[in-house]
């Protein structure tokens, strides 16, 4: 009987293989959480969408990066990455193994906001236009 897993020599391997699958199936999304009405904060989140037959798939990159959570949602499944640490990790892969696609576009856009947020100073206020 054949042994179907792919097996990566060196974390490099996977990283490399991760990022080009991410440049097919992931992205990087920014969504703003309301509190009364108001935009009061932000979540930085990385999502890999297949369908439910490709499960043990999220279960391997979750299981080799050691971040996020895989989910199923009805005939689909998701990789998730949302927490704070389990971003840095990928933004430390994505910076060391560039996007190929106009993919890199969305994640130099996600990576600045994702620093500029968290090194602000304060609370988030809304502006006022005139």
């Amino acid at each position: 009987m054949k042994n179907n897993k792919i097996k990566f020599v060196r974390s490099e391997d996977f990283s490399s293989w991760f990022v080009g699958f991410s440049d097919a199936e992931g992205s990087f999304n920014i969504v703003p959480k309301k509190q009364n009405g108001k935009i009061n904060r932000f979540s930085f989140m990385f999502v890999i969408r297949l369908h439910v037959d490709d499960f043990n798939v999220l279960g391997f990159i979750q299981n080799n990066l050691n971040i996020g959570r895989v989910v199923r949602d009805g005939d689909e499944c998701k990789f998730l990455v949302t927490d704070k640490d389990g971003i840095d990790k990928l933004i430390s892969i994505f910076d060391k193994y560039t996007l190929n696609s106009s993919k890199y576009l969305d994640y130099l856009d996600f990576k600045e906001a994702f620093r500029l947020y968290f090194a602000r100073e304060g609370v988030l206020r809304e502006v006022q236009t005139h």
